[in-house]
């Protein structure tokens, strides 16, 4: 197999310290892959960068109207949270409103992964919960789903579950490829799919600018991620900060081992959306930022200003331990000039 090429250095003052090698797909709602860097043929897994595809079910069997959730909860549902007081609010309410408690979630628990969240917690002497989980807002929406359509909630995680089932037909639909099979379980015991780089790029298309029956659920789903990025990541969070400079403008979604969606509404530029799948080889999300935010300046998604309002994410400066700047992470001119990215 042909090495992938690489796409963001890790620099320490004049030496190049670390390459991470990636690949890249760019799809159009009419599953053509318009433009690839590397080889998106390669396998990864979904992990989150499906949470709205995961969350369909919850706004088709009409559970969310039942349960009357608002924008701002749909997100959470969606999410890949840090843990902060503000998302397990959302959480502890979705829950309540339904007659549950979080005994009820099976995605377990762990830490916050907002620091100072964690630390306050350890300071208090507080035991980790399931509400602290990133993905405690998903497991909550597949449960309101089940409770709503009389389906067992002790067994919503099991792949042959009819909501599972459900949703991974939802993804073989999008992406057009009825091979896609559970591959594992994910970090929160949730089943997770194989897909191919390329086939994540047409699902992102497909729900940037979604058409068929669940056309209007998907729209409120991404639509909702998009107009409360706080829910969606929280404080320093890529997919948060980069969703609000764009103002609406796209819906994004970050997967572990760095694999991420992005979907790009139709525009003026875009009349038809587009949608990119980025995969890092080597899962190092220290390059995910850089890299996303140089294509999405490339194609003309985000500008110059908005770059450098996310220069956190975009050019982040690396630092020892008396926090003096010691280098910096580079995406590589061969990605940026790449014609890959001139569509």
């Amino acid at each position: 197999m042909t090495a992938q090429p690489v796409v963001v250095e890790i620099i320490r003052g004049t030496v190049v310290e670390a390459r991470h090698r990636g690949c890249a797909a760019l799809a159009r709602p009419n599953a053509d892959v318009v433009a690839t860097l590397g080889d998106p043929s390669v396998r990864t897994t979904t992990r989150s960068t499906i949470k709205a595809i995961q969350a369909l079910e919850l706004v088709t069997s009409g559970a969310a109207n039942r349960f009357a959730l608002t924008p701002r909860e749909l997100a959470l549902v969606c999410a890949s949270h840090n843990g902060e007081n503000m998302h397990k609010q959302v959480v502890s309410q979705l829950l309540a409103r339904a007659g549950l408690t979080p005994e009820a979630l099976q995605c377990g628990p762990h830490r916050p992964m907002h620091v100072p969240a964690a630390e306050a917690q350890i300071r208090a002497g507080e035991p980790a919960t399931c509400l602290d989980n990133n993905c405690s807002g998903k497991h909550t929406g597949m449960l309101l789903a089940c409770l709503h359509r009389g389906w067992p909630l002790e067994s919503y995680l099991d792949p042959t579950h009819p909501l599972q089932v459900q949703i991974l037909a939802h993804l073989r639909t999008l992406a057009g490829d009825p091979s896609i099979e559970v591959a594992g379980r994910d970090g929160c015991s949730a089943p997770t799919f194989g897909i191919s780089v390329q086939a994540l790029a047409v699902v992102a298309a497909r729900l940037a600018a979604p058409q068929g029956p669940h056309k209007d659920a998907i729209t409120t789903l991404t639509r909702a991620m998009a107009a409360h990025p706080d829910m969606v990541g929280g404080t320093d969070r890529l997919d948060t900060a980069l969703m609000r400079v764009a103002g609406g403008r796209l819906m994004c979604k970050i997967g572990a081992e760095s694999s991420y969606l992005v979907s790009v509404f139709p525009n003026n530029a875009m009349p038809e959306g587009l949608g990119l799948a980025f995969k890092i080889e080597d899962g190092g999300r220290r390059a995910l930022g850089p890299w996303v935010i140089a294509v999405l300046h490339r194609l003309g998604v985000l500008s110059r200003d908005e770059v450098a309002q996310l220069h956190a994410h975009a050019a982040p400066t690396r630092r020892n331990c008396r926090n003096t700047e010691v280098g910096s992470v580079h995406v590589t001119e061969d990605t940026l000039q790449a014609r890959a990215f001139a569509v």
